[in-house]
Parts: structure tokens; C-alpha cells; sequence
């Protein structure tokens, strides 16, 4: 189904126009996602969402709040989501996989007043509750002995019918944290501009439609994972298949099997490692995929040509950070070439600028600056931190790239992670090619 295109509106709540535009559009009946529990129709997200949404108002939520989610990835991850940012809160989806001492700076740094966290994950941070200072209610997924309040308890008794509240685009919609190179993670603010802007170009780029049934194997609380598996399906009208599980190679193999999804999305190490179990060597047949990109590091032309030769799929690297919302960088059908993160997607622009700023001759290694519509206002209380990486229009990446002569881009490296080698500087990327060669 086709995305809205034009101008961004400027009265703007992102979830308008995903689970409750198919419903309002007629399709509540189709299917949404495929989860553990089984599958779960629009309609049902819709009110899912609503009564997530009403239960976060009952326990003090309001415009601009963070919520913080520490949650498997499940429809009520999905759901929890979609219900903050349909009533003007913030959720900020956190790693449910993370050390508990990063959550107590999470919890801090945010200022959530509420969080929705796995049960299993509460029982080992309740004891730290006291340092947990803006944190008013506690909610979790699963049974609990904490005295927390129940998820699922709370759902059964919220209304199914909620309002959007009338946000801005230039309202804050949801955080994701990132690393970085160095300490503590940083929050990444994006606004309900960010995610419709990216929506507009992605939709048809990335070939989704109601006949779309897609698996991201990068979990939501990733840029690529979250966007692709809530964002991209749900304006498209299609179907996604999610799990809370951390499947193996030989595990996921089984998975797209069995469910046969259209699109894969997945990450360069896991597809090297999915090569080396015996799935891989049966000839196993992988023909109903027919739209696979991967992302988060360079893909080596090695493992893009054993998928090709082994399955007859064709893999398509493609590059995005947390601080772009989506893709910026991209292979496209037919067009591929390996090792390469590919030419701008529609709407982007990019630069390779040296030391000073000025741009470099093509050919020639460099800077990356980016320019697209969804780039991030910044990071949460990181002042210095956002002035270094946005320079008024422009993000700089951190990444040292070439373009050729066809436009496509070249990792060479980080600018931060460098090593001089007799003299001479060399990137780690430089080193890992030629050990996995």
C-alpha cells in the first residue's frame, strides 16, 4: 500500500497512519505480525495499542513523558510503543539483554516515570528500585512477586478506544540509545517528522505492500530492527513475523522455513555464521525470499557470494545509523556491488569531506557527512556531543568512506579507530578482510 507522499503535516502523530490507517482503511482483518503466541490482526493492534495507551494516562502519563520499555520483542513491545506515541508520551526502547547497572542509567537519564519491563529482567534491578529516582510506577510482562503491577492485568481492564493526541511533527516521538565509540550510551532523540519522512522514500525503496511478509532479525531495540519491524510493515499494510527469542543459525534457518517470509533483513556476522551450519550445506531452498538487505557493518564480498551462489540470494548492504532514522546508504535489485554500502537512497545526500571540511576529489578516502529529512535534533542532554556530530545540516558519521566514479560508497574504516602500521595508517576493516579472506 502506498504511503502517503507530499508535505509532512504539521499537526503529526506517526501512528495515524499505521496500525489505525489499515483499520480505518478496511483491512483490521488482515494479519499484522506473526509472534510466539500467534498471529495478531490489525484490528487487534489497534485496540492493543489503545489500551496500552489509556493504562500509561490511568498511572500518570502525559505529553512529552518518557516511558521506557525493556521488553522482548513481542506485540506487547509493539503495542507498548505505539501506545505512548499515540498519546504524546515518548517510549525508549532499551536492550532487555543489558547489564543491570545500564538500566539504573537509563531509568536516570531518561527520567521515565514509567517503565514496562520483562519480569525476568525486574527481579534483578527491583533491589535498586531506591537509586531509581524520577520512576513513579513499575509495570511488567509476566508473572511477579516484586509487587509490581501486572501487564496483562492492566491491558484487560483499559479501554480499547483512544484519541491521538494532536502532536506536532516536531514533537518528540521516541529515544533509542547508542553507543558510540566512547562512554556512556547516548540518547537519540527523534521527532514523529522522523520516522514519516523516512516512510515516504522506504516504503517503495524497499518494495513493501500487503503482499509483503517480512522477518528483521535485528531486535527492536535497534534502529534497523525497530524501523523495519514496526515502522516499514505497518505503513505498508503488511505482515511481520516476530519472536522473543535469540534464534540460533540452524534455529533461524528453521524459522524462515517454516514461515517462508518475502523479506529478510539481517546483519553481516549472523549471515557468515548462518553459512557455516549444516542448513547451509543442504542446498537448502531459500527461493521465496525476494527482497534481502543487511546492515550494521560492512558486508565482505565473501559471504555476499556464497549467499549467492549457495541460495540464489541476493544480498543488499546497506548503511543507516540510529541518528538517521533509517537507511541512508543503500544497494538496490540488480544493482549491487559487493563491498560496497551502495548510492544515497531517495531524498539523501552525501558528502566525503577531508580534515577541514573541504570536499575531497573522488576516489579519495574521507570524511562521510550526511544530509537527509530524518537525521536526529540531537541528543538528550549531550549538548557538546550533538555540536560535534551536527554541523547545521550535515551529520558526521564518524565513518571514513570513498565514492568511485558510479556513486556507490566505500567503508574504509572509523575515523576514531585507527592503527598506525610501520608508519602508516590502517583500518581494522583493512585486517578482518584479509583474515576472513
Amino acid at each position: 500500500m502506498a504511503f502517503p507522499d507530499g508535505p509532512i503535516p504539521e499537526q503529526l502523530n506517526i501512528t495515524t497512519y499505521l496500525a489505525d490507517r489499515q483499520v480505518a482503511l478496511g483491512y483490521g482483518e488482515r494479519v499484522a505480525y506473526q509472534t510466539d503466541d500467534g498471529l495478531v490482526t490489525y484490528a487487534e493492534l489497534a485496540a492493543l495499542q489503545n489500551c496500552c495507551g489509556n493504562l500509561l494516562a490511568a498511572g500518570g502519563v502525559e505529553l512529552e513523558n518518557r516511558v521506557a520499555l525493556i521488553l522482548y520483542d513481542s506485540q506487547e513491545l509493539i503495542a507498548s510503543i505505539l501506545g505512548a506515541m499515540k498519546l504524546g508520551a515518548v517510549p525508549v526502547v532499551l536492550n532487555p539483554y543489558a547489564p543491570i547497572d545500564l538500566y539504573v542509567y537509563f531509568l536516570n537519564d531518561s527520567r521515565a516515570k514509567t517503565v514496562i519491563i520483562e519480569d525476568a529482567v525486574w527481579q534483578h534491578l527491583a533491589p535498586r528500585r531506591a537509586e531509581l529516582a524520577a520512576l513513579k510506577n513499575v509495570i511488567v510482562r509476566g508473572e511477579s512477586d516484586t509487587g509490581a503491577a501486572s501487564l496483562a492485568a492492566l491491558l484487560k481492564s483499559a479501554s480499547p478506544v483512544l484519541e491521538p493526541a494532536p502532536t506536532h511533527k516536531d514533537d518528540m516521538c521516541y529515544w533509542l540509545y547508542t553507543s558510540g565509540s566512547t562512554g556512556l550510551p547516548k540518547a537519540v532523540v527523534h521527532l514523529h517528522h522522523d520516522p514519516y519522512s523516512c516512510l515516504q522514500f522506504a516504503v517503495p525503496l524497499c518494495q513493501f505492500d500487503e503482499s509483503t511478509f517480512s522477518f528483521c532479525f535485528p531486535k527492536m531495540f535497534f534502529a534497523l530492527g525497530l524501523f523495519s519491524s514496526v515502522f516499514l510493515p505497518l505503513a505498508a499494510g503488511a505482515k511481520a513475523l516476530i519472536t522473543q527469542q535469540r534464534p540460533t543459525p540452524a534455529e533461524t534457518f528453521a524459522l524462515l522455513h517454516q514461515h517462508r517470509p518475502t523479506h529478510f533483513y539481517c546483519v553481516p556476522t549472523f549471515l557468515n555464521a548462518m553459512l557455516q551450519v549444516p542448513e547451509a550445506e543442504s542446498g537448502t531452498d531459500l527461493s521465496f525470499l525476494r527482497y534481502c538487505a543487511c546492515g550494521g557493518e560492512p558486508l565482505p564480498p565473501r559471504v555476499y557470494a556464497e549467499w549467492r551462489e549457495r541460495f540464489g540470494v541476493e544480498w543488499l548492504d546497506v548503511m543507516g545509523l540510529t541518528e538517521t532514522t533509517f537507511i541512508a546508504l543503500g544497494n538496490q535489485p540488480g544493482q549491487v556491488r559487493p563491498g560496497s554500502s551502495g548510492r544515497p537512497t531517495p531524498g539523501t545526500e552525501a558528502r566525503i569531506v577531508d580534515d577541514n571540511g573541504q570536499d575531497v576529489p573522488v576516489g579519495q578516502e574521507g570524511h562521510l557527512l550526511l544530509k537527509m529529512d530524518s537525521i536526529t535534533p540531537g541528543y538528550w542532554l549531550q549538548q557538546e556531543k550533538t555540536r560535534a556530530v551536527i554541523v547545521g545540516e550535515w551529520l558526521r558519521t564518524g565513518d571514513l568512506y570513498r565514492q568511485d566514479e558510479d556513486g556507490y560508497f566505500w567503508f574504509c574504516g572509523r575515523a576514531d579507530d585507527m592503527l598506525k602500521v610501520s608508519g602508516l595508517w590502517v583500518s581494522p576493516l583493512e585486517i578482518e578482510s584479509v583474515l576472513m579472506e
